[in-house]
């Protein structure tokens, strides 16, 4: 084990300062077994491989800057890091304190001993000798103590409030107001930070005691990247707002000695639209995920281990077809070019020369499974795979993404896609097979894209035969810390509908449809209740009521100002949110709207807000009950227009996601509107009843229609929704306007007001 310790030690002794270093390439210099060097490292070290040469470059830049002489980004790069962000965070991680306050350390010494040795040198008095020996002398004790107190949070801080407040255009003296966040059981006893963006230090949350924190009021619902620590535990990073820590169900109990990225077991709201088993609340079990995708050099040790010739590896029904093989066939039906049992391309079971290090191409689901079995690994879930991707922020995996590039793929060693869990290559390179069944029984979800796919397929729940061996197809691998049941969810796609075959309506059909939304305006009464400030806000909030039958709708008017009437209004729809709130949730483009002298009217619909019910979900069905429930919904954004038009405003609507999709209805039906806006919204691709088919509400819309959305989009898709919408709208171009933006389900809400002020101004 001595001997294995001195051979990985002179090793990372050579290699440290290359950034490209790692425990792979430790590997392959030493020739050693993965769990001999690993076990080498951990019995005198007590730390993992990766980790331990993370820290050996650590203590080299500590020592590099006690010497004074480089600069931090200098000792940061000759240490073996190619970036300074991430050499700020492990150094600051590791030590306690950033390497800027080390090396000011330094220079306060320096400096104080150069000002003693002036003093020896030019002083006769031997009292104020003394007496400047002994202040300085204390000093020195002192100083590095004081310069090593961290000031960085604080800074960081400030940098995130002023360039949230100049984003979203908020006094930044009203982001410094805080409210009391309580903070859920299962991560009291962590220590916690957050950020806005990865482009920023963490900073820790300002604990007032043990279930609880402030946050800055302004920005306690917006998301932001929030990390768990504890001493012992695996740390953990994701995204959340100051609202939701409270319900976050996180445990950091499961560290194991794993090589790849730990994540805990958590409940997983998984959408994807039109799937039937997709929407359910999936408890998750905590697993590790690989950084990288499976390498030709270590499928080729499968290979070797004569893995197509064991039937342990692999499944116990192989179908082709439909019809089950038996395991004698597949050393004669997955063979390379020269009939040897290996990936598609390769030749005599090896593959091109130089290629160690790119992602093994050309295999088949059930070479992927025989291969997770040989390294005690398994395929990851959808539910799994999606997690360790977070398909709501796919900013940064996209941003150096090797897709839609038709070049062929990257090795891990050249490749700079990571996403914000730190995986490479989530988006792109290689599709990477997963576990589950996904359209029919012979189809195995493979997720993420290739390099010869569009862009908006890496959200996609996608599917190929578990038979398939083309180039694009690839392997990623999880460690399961205990077995779950996601990968048997089998995703079997809803009735389908072609909407550019299926939105014609005969002017005589679109009449009958209508009259589904008439009602008599003599059963419409408004009561005005008063008006109040809105608290936290710079607006006022006139309360109404407009009733109808025995029911009544409350109607929220939110104003700039209270004494001087606006000319203009929106008739505002909530996502789906709304179905589980109690209270209306104001967001901040709505005071750039206000601001730009346009009201805001906010019913409170069926089953939102104080008129809740047992309705939990805006997907939609085929039940007579979503029929009327929509048609409800529509009819009373139609007594809302009715509202905004007696009080002397002129229309316009804005609903976003949940609003977005019902909006394609509502400005079909009431052409009172001036303009419609729908942000995050698309045609619902849900299997509902043929008289509220979207498609052919989205062919009768003549009201100019400006939409917002994210190219990424998994409730809406680009292709499959998004686009539908906007070529199907009876406009020309210039009365419809499509933003598309690089995100999934989201808009930045200063685009949002900015597109929305100019749209309804036009």
């Amino acid at each position: 084990m001595n001997k294995n310790y001195e051979t990985v030690l002179n090793d990372i002794k050579e290699n440290f300062k290359d950034s490209k270093y790692s425990t792979s390439q430790l590997l392959d210099n030493t020739g050693l077994d993965k769990n001999d060097a690993r076990d080498a490292i951990k019995n005198k070290t007590q730390r993992s491989l990766s980790n331990y040469i993370r820290f050996y470059r650590l203590n080299h830049s500590q020592n590099l800057l006690k010497k004074g002489k480089k600069n931090i980004s200098e000792v940061a790069y000759d240490s073996g890091f190619s970036s300074l962000s991430y050499f700020s965070k492990s150094f600051k991680d590791e030590f306690g304190y950033s390497p800027n306050a080390s090396l000011n350390n330094v220079k306060l010494i320096r400096q104080f001993r150069s000002t003693m040795i002036s003093i020896i040198q030019n002083k006769t008095s031997l009292s104020y000798l003394f007496s400047g020996i002994l202040l300085i002398f204390i000093i020195i004790l002192i100083i590095p103590r004081i310069s090593l107190v961290d000031n960085s949070e604080k800074i960081n801080t400030k940098l995130m409030l002023n360039d949230y407040s100049r984003i979203n255009k908020i006094p930044y003296n009203d982001l410094l107001t805080n409210d009391t966040i309580v903070i859920g059981s299962k991560i009291r006893s962590y220590d916690i930070y957050w950020r806005t963006t990865d482009i920023y230090e963490w900073v820790g949350l300002n604990k007032i005691n043990d279930s609880s924190v402030l946050f800055s009021s302004k920005m306690k619902s917006i998301y932001f990247q929030v990390k768990l620590e504890k001493e012992g535990k695996e740390s953990f990073q994701y995204f959340t707002s100051a609202n939701n820590l409270i319900n976050v169900n996180i445990s950091l109990d499961d560290k194991t000695d794993q090589d790849g990225v730990y994540f805990p077991a958590m409940e997983l709201y998984l959408p994807n639209t039109n799937y039937s088993e997709s929407h359910e609340n999936l408890h998750i079990k905590p697993f590790y995920m690989d950084r990288y995708e499976v390498s030709n050099k270590e499928y080729k040790e499968f290979i070797d281990a004569n893995g197509y010739y064991r039937d342990e590896y692999w499944p116990s029904e192989i179908m082709h077809e439909g019809i089950k093989i038996s395991f004698n066939e597949v050393k004669t039906s997955f063979v390379d070019k020269s009939n040897f049992p290996s990936p598609k391309d390769w030749q005599q079971g090896t593959y091109e020369n130089g290629k160690d290090h790119f992602p093994v191409a050309g295999i088949s689901w059930y070479e992927a499974y025989a291969y997770a079995k040989f390294r005690e690994k398994s395929l990851p879930s959808v539910a799994e795979w999606y997690y360790a991707f977070d398909r709501n922020r796919p900013n940064k995996a996209l941003e150096n993404a090797n897709i839609n590039s038709y070049n062929f793929t990257k090795s891990r060693v050249e490749t700079t896609s990571m996403n914000h869990n730190g995986i490479y290559d989530m988006v792109g390179n290689v599709r990477e097979w997963v576990y589950n069944n996904i359209t029919d029984k012979n189809k195995k979800g493979i997720l993420g894209g290739s390099f010869a796919d569009d862009p908006y397929l890496a959200l996609d729940f996608y599917s190929q035969n578990a038979w398939d061996r083309n180039i694009y197809n690839g392997i990623r691998l999880v460690k399961k810390i205990e077995e779950d049941t996601s990968g048997e969810i089998f995703y079997v796609r809803e009735k389908q509908r072609n909407f550019y075959e299926n939105f014609q309506t005969t002017d005589k059909e679109w009449g009958i449809i209508k009259s589904m939304y008439l009602y008599d305006n003599d059963d419409i009464q408004i009561k005005n209740i008063g008006i109040t400030e809105v608290k936290d806000r710079d607006y006022f909030c006139e309360n109404s009521e407009i009733i109808y039958g025995t029911t009544i709708l409350p109607i929220h008017h939110l104003k700039a100002n209270s004494d001087i009437k606006s000319k203009k209004a929106v008739i505002y729809f909530p996502g789906s949110h709304a179905l589980f709130r109690d209270n209306l949730r104001y967001p901040s483009f709505f005071d750039d709207l206000l601001q730009s002298g346009i009201d805001i009217i906010y019913p409170e619909y069926l089953s939102t807000y104080s008129r809740r019910d047992d309705v939990k979900t805006d997907i939609g069905n085929t039940s007579m009950r979503y029929r009327d429930n929509l048609i409800n919904w529509v009819k009373e954004v139609r007594y809302a227009v009715d509202y905004a038009m007696q009080n002397g405003y002129e229309p316009h609507y804005l609903g976003v996601s949940w609003g977005g999709q019902l909006g394609v209805n509502i400005l079909a039906i009431e052409d009172r509107f001036k303009t419609g806006i729908l942000f995050v919204g698309g045609i619902s691709l849900d299997d509902v009843r043929e008289e509220i088919q979207p498609e052919k509400y989205a062919a009768r819309i003549k009201t100019p229609t400006l939409l917002l959305n994210g190219r990424y989009d998994f409730y809406f898709p680009y292709k499959s929704s998004q686009l539908p919408l906007y070529n199907l709208m009876d406009l020309d171009n210039t009365n419809k306007r499509h933003v598309v933006v690089e995100y999934a389900h989201y808009v930045p809400y200063h685009i949002v007001a900015e597109e929305s002020i100019n749209w309804i101004n036009r």
